[in-house]
């Protein structure tokens, strides 16, 4: 500074040259995204005089989380802080959550703008597959693959592309012989498919099971997503693993006549029950045709169909018209029709017998010989005739000619 003092004297001073340090936060935290029970961080750096003191909040409450590791460096007149906010075993309930950085020098302080954290999961799984003996069942497994860059979902975007996660898909079966999880690799029953992406970023990863055996009813399997941290787009990976997906197997787990030896004209129900996740379409059929034999069956009432769950039971009631226990009786066959070409069927047999109070009964011996025969029922759907000969059958000789009849 220059200034006159008295009689036109001048006197000068010269001050050092002053520096303006700016107090900042140099580089924000950024959007994470993070497999769930992975490991996200949450990076917020600052650059001023000196240290600054380092904290995030959750935008929602501004309160403090976590702790945050901090370290410093010194360049020149430049003080370096730089604070790293980990949050471990990340769950669902996390996702969505919004941050920010807050850098403080004394009293005064800057915030950094919002961030926000991405979680990728198992979106969804078969929890239930059902499936016939002798058919293929397929389970299915979607999965995040996204990565998003803001709270509204929009997609992360490198070079105006979209990003995805890689990841490596996995099954494993439950196996009851020794109570442990194994690789589905290890049967080749199991057939682990190409996973494919749809175009909002959700994979679909299936795996079938072929030969279905009944053994493999409430089979338990499950899919294990194994997340590739990608540390160039902020992606922290993972391995997410499904809940318990359970094989069912559908079937006909039992097919009764309301009575399995009934006599002509008596009124029959027959009842097919069956298992699926559905109820099956029933069809009622006697052996060798595609229908029902009216000729010793006459139709009372067409099935009707009732479920409770994933049981249902269906009611044919139909009456006998003809005896049939010459010839061992009719097969009757129960089929339950799942679609796509799964079918299962059943079967029991139906003797029908004379009904022997209205069974008339005639002798063929000539008037006047002497012979009588006397009938008694015995019950059971059959008679006993007894024949006594006019005289001792040791004494002369008769012949006995019988026929059978069939109605």
């Amino acid at each position: 500074q220059s200034g006159h003092y008295g009689r036109g004297g001048t006197i000068s001073i010269k001050s050092a040259a002053a520096t303006l340090t700016v107090r900042e936060i140099s580089s924000p935290p950024e959007t994470t995204n993070v497999a769930k029970g992975g490991e996200a961080k949450f990076t917020c750096k600052t650059s001023g005089d000196s240290a600054a003191l380092i904290t995030f909040h959750k935008t929602s409450s501004d309160e403090s989380v976590g702790t945050v590791v901090v370290t410093e460096a010194t360049s020149g007149d430049i003080v370096t802080t730089t604070g790293i906010l980990t949050i471990a075993g990340v769950t669902a309930a996390d996702h969505g959550i919004e941050y920010y950085c807050k850098a403080a020098w004394g009293e005064n302080g800057v915030e950094s703008g919002n961030v926000f954290l991405s979680v990728l999961d198992i979106t969804s799984s078969t929890e239930t597959v059902w499936g016939l003996a002798g058919y293929v069942a397929e389970f299915k497994c979607y999965s995040d693959a996204l990565l998003k860059a803001n709270a509204n979902g929009d997609p992360y975007l490198v070079n105006k592309q979209k990003t995805y996660a890689d990841a490596q898909i996995s099954w494993e079966f439950f196996d009851t012989s020794d109570t442990s999880w194994k690789s589905t690799a290890s049967n080749s029953r199991f057939v682990v498919k190409t996973t494919m992406r749809s175009d909002d970023g959700v994979s679909l990863s299936p795996m079938s099971l072929k030969n279905l055996e009944e053994g493999d009813n409430d089979l338990k399997v499950r899919c294990n997503i194994a997340y590739q941290t990608d540390a160039a787009n902020n992606f922290y990976g993972g391995t997410v693993t499904s809940g318990e997906l359970t094989m069912k197997i559908a079937s006909i787990t039992s097919f009764t006549s309301s009575k399995s030896d009934p006599l002509v004209g008596e009124t029959i129900t027959l009842t097919c029950t069956a298992t699926g996740e559905t109820a099956p379409t029933f069809s009622f059929t006697t052996r060798g045709k595609n229908h029902f034999d009216t000729t010793f069956f006459k139709l009372v009432k067409a099935a009707t169909v009732t479920s409770v769950d994933s049981v249902h039971t269906a009611e044919y009631t139909t009456e006998t018209l003809r005896v049939n226990a010459m010839r061992d009786g009719q097969v009757v066959n129960c089929l339950a029709d799942y679609g796509s070409a799964q079918k299962t069927e059943k079967e029991l047999t139906v003797t029908t017998y004379f009904n022997c109070a209205d069974v008339t009964w005639k002798s063929l011996n000539p008037d006047g010989n002497g012979a009588t025969i006397a009938q008694e029922d015995l019950g059971d759907g059959s008679l006993k005739q007894t024949i006594t000969c006019p005289v001792n059958s040791d004494q002369a000789r008769f012949e006995l000619v019988t026929r059978e009849y069939y109605y």
